[in-house]
């Protein structure tokens, strides 16, 4: 029920995948730590699969991970405990056999994603993803909502706790903090950030973050949880304002759209705080929690519809819809800039990508049709041949057209800042196109 995580999983990126394997690996091995060593199987199952969905640092965060806090508590023994060789060979056959054959298919494949997608991007600010330090931990308070006074608490308690004791006398809490701070380190101090790359340290703060609610449940201490109450109402109160004003301070979405979810939310968390002392106050703790919960519902529901006011705006199916409605077979369709891997998907056929993006450099060096990738002055030879052509803009990019076109070429369907146009009229008329999206 925690906002970012609700909103990631509902977006189809490999990082989701990479967070629920790389769980899947690191409970794999504390279940093995505590219980039986066969769930060390889960740990290298895990891994062969984080791999799979997002490379190398499905291997880098579990073992890093292990291996500090083995080093932290000095339980030496799980060193030899951990080695399997059934494990590893249940790794191998799992991740192998798509690696072998890409990289048959494809002789370079190896530096291409091991170098370029992996140290590159790392290291450097070649895919323009740059953002500071500290670009993380505004996202994590925001995407903890309506939890993120109790994460706060938990992790100052626990790291209190941890600096004037031994790390041993709190093994658990320090395998979950050490989960936390590896991953956050390691994305913090790339050359390259973006939101969802943080979703894999979610699951080892909600394991935290439970430890303030469960000693609410289980002590009678109203004066701490007071204490911790005021903080995360100061959170909800916070992000109800920011709901709010959201629909006020954003261009691409109409009020009359927005304003009603964001309202809903905003007043939902306000009466939301209002209801959590007055139960505070009759000592009624369980109904805080499940006010709480009920909260967290309430946003994800909200953050459901804003989403899906996004896509309306941003999807290629509306788009792709039109054209389906109009090409013939042998007519081509042009993307102006970067690759919306929805378009081809929905038209059923590859499209023709004209100034790609940095992303595609690689498909660009290691296309034999070269049809399929132009500029310009391949644009202009395809609008005067023979065939049909569509091209697929954002219409803030419909001027960069002007010195190859007809200036007075109009665009066939606008949908969200989506743009089409032809070398062809429409055929039926515009009319024919029902408009799905926010269209202006």
């Amino acid at each position: 029920t925690s906002f970012l995580y609700f909103i990631i999983s509902h977006i189809t990126i490999t990082d989701m995948p990479l967070s629920f394997f790389v769980t899947l690996s690191l409970a794999g091995f504390y279940m093995g730590y505590l219980d039986k060593s066969r769930y060390y199987l889960l740990f290298y199952c895990g891994m062969a699969l984080a791999l799979l969905s997002k490379g190398l640092i499905g291997i880098i965060f579990p073992c890093g991970i292990v291996f500090w806090w083995i080093i932290l508590t000095r339980k030496w023994r799980i060193f030899r405990a951990l080695f399997s060789l059934r494990g590893i060979l249940i790794f191998l056959v799992i991740a192998l056999p798509w690696f072998i054959a890409v990289s048959l298919r494809n002789p370079d494949f190896f530096h291409y994603f091991f170098i370029r997608q992996h140290f590159i991007r790392y290291l450097t600010t070649a895919d323009n993803r740059y953002e500071p330090f500290w670009f993380f931990i505004p996202i994590i308070i925001v995407g903890f909502i309506p939890w993120t006074g109790f994460l706060v608490a938990s992790l100052k308690e626990e790291l209190s706790f941890l600096w004037k004791n031994k790390p041993e006398e709190k093994e658990g809490e320090l395998f979950l903090l050490l989960w936390f701070a590896l991953i956050f380190l390691f994305f913090s101090m790339s050359g390259s950030k973006l939101v969802p790359y943080i979703i894999p340290v979610f699951s080892p703060l909600a394991v935290l973050l439970g430890g303030p609610i469960d000693r609410i449940l289980q002590e009678l201490d109203f004066k701490r949880t007071r204490k911790v109450l005021v903080l995360n109402s100061m959170f909800l109160l916070f992000f109800a304002a920011l709901m709010l004003i959201l629909p006020f301070i954003q261009n691409d979405y109409s009020l009359q759209k927005t304003l009603p979810v964001s309202l809903f939310i905003s007043l939902a968390f306000v009466a939301g705080v209002v209801i959590i002392f007055h139960f505070y106050r009759k000592r009624d703790l369980e109904a805080i929690i499940i006010v709480f919960v009920v909260l967290g519902v309430i946003n994800c529901i909200g953050a459901s519809s804003l989403l899906g006011l996004y896509a309306e705006r941003h999807t290629s199916r509306y788009v792709s819809e039109f054209i389906n409605s109009q090409k013939k077979p042998g007519d081509l369709v042009v993307q102006l800039r970067g690759f919306d891997q929805g378009l081809p998907f929905y038209l059923e056929q590859r499209v023709v990508l004209l100034t790609h993006s940095e992303d595609m450099k690689f498909g660009n060096e290691h296309e034999k049709d070269r049809s399929f990738f132009i500029d310009m002055e391949g644009l202009k030879a395809l609008l005067d041949g023979d065939k049909r052509i569509f091209i697929v803009a954002y219409s803030k990019q419909l001027k960069d057209l002007l010195p190859i076109i007809d200036r007075d070429m109009e665009p066939l369907a606008v949908v969200g800042r989506k743009s089409v146009l032809s070398n062809r009229p429409a055929e039926g008329g515009e009319e024919s196109f029902e408009s799905k999206g926010d269209t202006p």
